[in-house]
């Protein structure tokens, strides 16, 4: 017994040593509970990437800063991007049974994960504000920032032009489309995209995928739902898709102290599973898109945008996704459980759909809730803080004590040797 509560202690301690250490140089996304509630909501907090198919043309929403209970967001030195990527080679065949389990993950798998790059980038900077971008304009309203392009075709004046002309994009404070107990009544900061099929490609097989940046470093990076805010994946927030296979087979094959040490006493956290190794970026097919929509006997246009039973995930995501049932089917059921203990702790079911209807027009998101509230977090007694500051105490003085009788000890002996000099 003495053992394992030796065991559990000295997990905690380097536990809790490691994520203090981690944050300060790196933040994580889709507001991991034990980070929110201990050291800070980090800046950007990516909270969601989702990409589906309306009205003919692609449309991408990038979600940042969940939980918003007001519109005071400041978002200065941060920028954010959508990266697309048009020319990857990706499979949905049955092969083998592991392709049969890759693609109902991952929506498909890149043959060549290691050459992923973007073609397309549309980056959304907050750094050339010189206030609060939110406090210029009405509760609701878009913010007007032109984004920055990159573009494989940059070469081609005339196709350039024409992309500029056709993207729609609107930047603003949403309702949280996020399928959550705890941000059912809240805001995000909402980057929404519209692109034309035409400029992806011809065969309409892309990876997407979303970063922020803090001073032009990487901080923060999402792609397929519940990746980057497992435990075990926290490691690629900063890191470029193209080298996310190759860093999880690492991290498995070669683990750091603090991953070896988390992964033994907290494997089912920390642990790399068999089919982990994926890069984290959202596969989305048109074709397929269109095959779904068809065995549901309808046209693409005709999928209202509110329809909870047409479901896109995993190839792209719509708004109405529940993605934690969905992954929980998939093998990753820590967002399942965590969004039904935080129902369950107000005395409420697990939600499994959006408070309020989505828009049948750009930008598609629901308005932000005009009185947002954030739920209460769960707090400790006054009882356990008692204890706890105890047994600090307790610990403390294991280690003072010691040092502090040292001391005094020397010093009687120099007054000592002083007096019999």
């Amino acid at each position: 017994m003495k053992h394992h509560s030796f065991q559990i202690a000295l997990f905690v301690a380097c536990l809790m040593a490691t994520f203090a250490a981690d944050r300060i140089a790196r933040a994580s996304d889709h507001a991991d509970p034990i980070i929110v509630r201990f050291l800070g909501q980090p800046e950007s907090n990516l909270t969601g990437l989702f990409a589906f198919e309306a009205k003919d043309k692609l449309v991408v929403a990038l979600c940042a800063r969940p939980g918003l209970a007001d519109t005071l967001v400041d978002l200065k030195p941060l920028t954010f991007n959508i990266h697309i990527d048009t020319d990857s080679r990706i499979s949905f065949h049955k092969k083998q049974l592991d392709d049969e389990g890759r693609t109902y993950r991952y929506g498909g798998w890149i043959h060549e994960p290691d050459n992923i790059s973007e073609d397309l980038s549309i980056q959304f900077r907050f750094d050339s504000f010189q206030k609060n971008p939110f406090e210029k304009v009405r509760f609701g309203d878009a913010i007007s920032i032109t984004p920055k392009l990159k573009t494989s075709f940059d070469d081609n004046r005339k196709k350039k032009q024409a992309f500029e002309q056709q993207l729609r994009t609107w930047v603003g404070l949403r309702d949280d489309p996020f399928i959550l107990h705890g941000f059912s009544t809240t805001n995000v900061v909402a980057m929404v995209v519209e692109i034309p099929f035409e400029f992806l490609g011809d065969n309409r097989e892309i990876l997407i995928w979303g970063t922020a940046e803090k001073y032009g470093k990487p901080i923060d990076h999402v792609g397929r739902t519940l990746r980057t805010m497992l435990p075990r994946f926290d490691f690629l927030n900063t890191l470029h898709p193209k080298d996310h296979v190759k860093a999880i087979r690492e991290r498995h094959e070669a683990p750091g102290v603090a991953q070896d040490l988390m992964r033994y006493f907290a494997g089912p956290f920390f642990g790399i599973r068999h089919y982990d190794f994926e890069p984290d970026v959202v596969v989305f097919s048109q074709a397929r898109w269109h095959a779904h929509a068809a065995d549901r006997k309808k046209k693409p246009n005709e999928i209202d945008i509110n329809d909870y039973d047409m479901v896109a995930f995993p190839n792209g995501r719509r708004l109405t996704d529940d993605v934690a049932l969905l992954m929980r089917d998939r093998g990753d059921a820590l967002l399942y459980e965590v969004s039904t203990a935080e129902a369950h702790a107000d005395h409420k079911l697990r939600p499994t759909q959006n408070g309020s209807d989505y828009l049948s027009e750009f930008p598609y998101l629901a308005p932000p809730n005009e009185n947002p509230t954030v739920p209460e977090m769960p707090h400790l007694r006054w009882r356990t803080i008692f204890v706890l500051a105890l047994v600090g105490l307790a610990v403390l003085s294991f280690f003072a004590l010691p040092w502090i009788l040292y001391w005094r000890a020397r010093k009687k002996i120099r007054r000592l040797e002083s007096a019999s000099a």
